[in-house]
């Protein structure tokens, strides 16, 4: 079966289609075969510099309608560079169906201030009310302007400022459409993420649109890219004709369906950073964060294998900063990932990337937290708190738990954070670690959560959990600790499996192993402490009666 549509020439004979539409945007009416620049008014703003501009594009010939909207935080200047560039590519005559770009969404299409995306109260929730305040009537309006009436919503965003990306296709694979769409980005990979609830993207979402967002570095160097993903996907929603829309071959991406946010567990100067688009293996050295003048240097694994997203493009962090953002793939990905890598990189730069490759969720900190070099521990080890000021505490690891637990001798409520959440603060007294005669450790400390925990004995209680940096060994990782009175118990720290994390092999017949193996390498011969005190017991051991009883002196050398 054949159709057929009627054709008018126009004015410039220009052939336009009968059963092509005009698009009604910002109060203005563009007709088919056109494009003209509209103002988005904002209720409640009667100043024109307040108007978002958008470029409105009503093809000649019949096709669904795509928006694409630019810097959708405010802050993303590679974005809307690309977004206004589409004005110089896309021709009205060849376009089936309509598209609407917005350059900058935000009041008047200017940037937010001191470049940092907007958040909270600033931004708006989405889908608004017709008769709420200000903030949902504007929200209101711009969603029934760019949303309703749309096929396809299409975001140009960035990487958090600090970080660079490799371009990524971000949307929910559990729509079909979105599924269909993807493999036609040329992006470099494509993660699954479901957008937060009062966004434009949910919004949008939840009424039918097939939602996606390219997330790329936000440089000149890959507006290219950037340009190209988005013709091939204007060109895959039938909007752009298929021939000669997008004159690069395009590479399958990589379909990650997890991704691992890695934070820096201290402060301080960042070196050897992994590269987005890099793959690596569980285990890798992904960087190094150097104290400025004391103190050691801490490396960076990585949780798993995956393909570096986004990494840090900054030579100094803060404690807690996001690093790397890394997505899960199989270790045959990034096998072959490397050895692609490998074939294209010069014979000079392959000992360079030999042990990162671009591509979380655990932060993993530790170059003992690999597959091949395990950390191996005892069921009892000294570990350290440094954060909390405990230092040398003997703590109990029991794989058995899924939760850590921290003894303390008192702990009061001081008060409560600033902000929305308006956590509790606690002023806890610690144990004073191993040392004998140390005065215990008072601190101040947030509490994230309270939850619900059962005893040995059955018993519930209901604790605060707050989070912490553990260093055991060479291993230093942030965990999460509950507050109890563990004063009936043999040892102030219970080490849970969800603290310890990948990389540790527990031996339950042994323990200080770490101790030991401090010993060994430093080439003393000394035991431990604890087994020179017991060998001292077994040789002073009180003789049996009947027997002359003789000096004995422990031998050290022996043990």
């Amino acid at each position: 079966m054949s159709l057929s549509l009627r054709t008018n020439a126009g004015d410039d004979g220009v052939v336009i289609h009968d059963t092509a539409r005009a698009l009604r945007v910002g109060g203005q009416t563009v007709l088919p075969g056109e494009a003209r620049v509209v103002s988005l008014c904002l209720p409640g703003r009667p100043d024109a510099a307040d108007a978002i501009p958008a470029w409105v594009v009503a093809g000649a010939h019949p096709g669904p309608r795509v928006t694409i909207i630019g810097a959708p935080r405010g802050f993303e200047v590679g974005s809307a560079r690309v977004a206004a560039g589409l004005r110089t590519l896309l021709d009205p005559v060849a376009v089936h169906g309509g598209i609407v770009v917005v350059p900058v969404f935000r009041p008047g299409g200017r940037f937010a201030a001191r470049g940092q995306p907007v958040r909270g109260r600033s931004a708006w929730s989405f889908p608004g009310e017709l008769g709420g305040n200000l903030r949902a009537r504007e929200a209101f309006a711009l969603f029934s302007e760019l949303a309703v009436g749309s096929s396809v919503l299409l975001f140009l965003s960035a990487a958090e400022p600090g970080l660079s990306a490799a371009l990524t296709a971000y949307g929910d694979l559990d729509d079909p459409r979105v599924r269909r769409l993807c493999p036609h980005g040329s992006t470099t990979a494509i993660a699954h993420a479901k957008p937060f609830a009062g966004s434009l993207a949910a919004a949008a979402g939840a009424m039918g649109v097939a939602v996606l967002d390219l997330c790329g570095a936000g440089d000149a160097d890959t507006d290219k890219a950037t340009t190209s993903a988005v013709i091939s996907l204007l060109a895959a929603t039938g909007t752009l004709p298929t021939v000669g829309a997008n004159p690069f071959v395009p590479v399958p991406p990589i379909v990650i369906t997890q991704t691992t946010l890695v934070r820096a567990p201290v402060g301080g100067l960042i070196e050897q950073p992994a590269i987005p688009g890099a793959f690596v293996e569980r285990g890798t050295l992904i960087g190094r964060i150097i104290p400025p003048l004391l103190g050691r240097a801490v490396e960076l694994v990585a949780p798993h294998d995956g393909m570096v997203l986004q990494a840090t493009i900054r030579a100094g962090v803060r404690m807690r900063a996001p690093l790397f953002v890394i997505g899960r793939v199989s270790r045959t990905t990034v096998a072959r990932g490397q050895k692609k890598t490998k074939r294209l990189l010069p014979n000079d730069a392959r000992s360079v990337n030999a042990t990162a490759v671009p591509v979380g969720r655990a932060e993993v900190v530790g170059s003992a937290a690999g597959d091949r070099h395990p950390l191996h521990v005892g069921w009892v080890e000294r570990v350290s708190l440094p954060s909390l000021g405990v230092e040398r505490l003997r703590a109990k690891i029991d794989t058995g738990a899924r939760t850590s637990a921290l003894h303390v001798t008192r702990m009061t409520s001081v008060g409560t954070t600033d902000g929305p959440h308006r956590r509790p603060i606690l002023e806890l007294t610690l144990p004073a670690g191993s040392r004998r005669g140390a005065p215990p450790a008072t601190v101040r400390v947030q509490v994230r959560e309270y939850v619900q925990v059962k005893d040995t004995s059955g018993r519930t209680e209901r604790r605060p959990v707050i989070e912490t940096t553990l260093r055991l060994g060479k291993l230093e990782r942030r965990i999460r600790v509950t507050l109890t009175n563990r004063g009936d118990m043999l040892f102030p720290l219970l080490i849970g499996r969800t603290a310890l994390g990948p990389g540790v092999v527990v031996d339950p017949a042994r323990r200080l192993l770490i101790h030991e193996h401090v010993h060994s390498q430093t080439g003393t011969g000394r035991p431990s402490g604890t087994r020179t005190r017991l060998a001292t017991r077994r040789l002073l051991k009180k003789p049996p009666q009947g027997k002359p009883s003789a000096p004995l002196k422990p031998n050290v050398s022996e043990s």
